[in-house]
């Protein structure tokens, strides 16, 4: 039954390996904030279970400061979800702005609003 749950464990560290990529995947390339907070979250999740399945020697509160700042991430990245205009400000990129020429002054309106008053006549 060990074995069975150190395997589960190693299958949840590659999912959470897999959320990390995907992550920075949306950070970098989508330009979305909220890609940054669960890359960290997960990194540190990530961190987390290899030392709780090798047993590795870090202190506790090094894991209670890691878990922390996973939580305050995850927050970030759901505020940022939450508001899906909002870009990651290192790499926002400038909107383009249409622009119409100005009319010349005496230049007909459009045919369509003559259209509609031929119609009504």
């Amino acid at each position: 039954m060990n074995d069975f749950i150190n395997v589960l464990q190693l299958f949840s560290i590659g999912i959470e390996f897999l959320i990390v990529i995907l992550g920075l995947h949306l950070g970098f390339s989508k330009k979305k904030c909220y890609g940054f907070g669960f890359a960290l979250t997960f990194a540190l999740y990530v961190f987390y279970d290899f030392v709780d399945l090798f047993g590795l020697p870090v202190s506790e509160l090094v894991l209670k400061l890691a878990f922390f700042i996973a939580t305050v991430s995850a927050l970030f990245a759901l505020i940022c979800a939450s508001n899906q205009e909002r870009r990651c400000p290192a790499k926002a990129e400038p909107r383009a702005v249409a622009v119409r020429a100005p009319r010349k002054q005496g230049a007909r309106k459009p045919a369509a609003r003559k259209a509609k008053a031929t119609r009504r006549r």
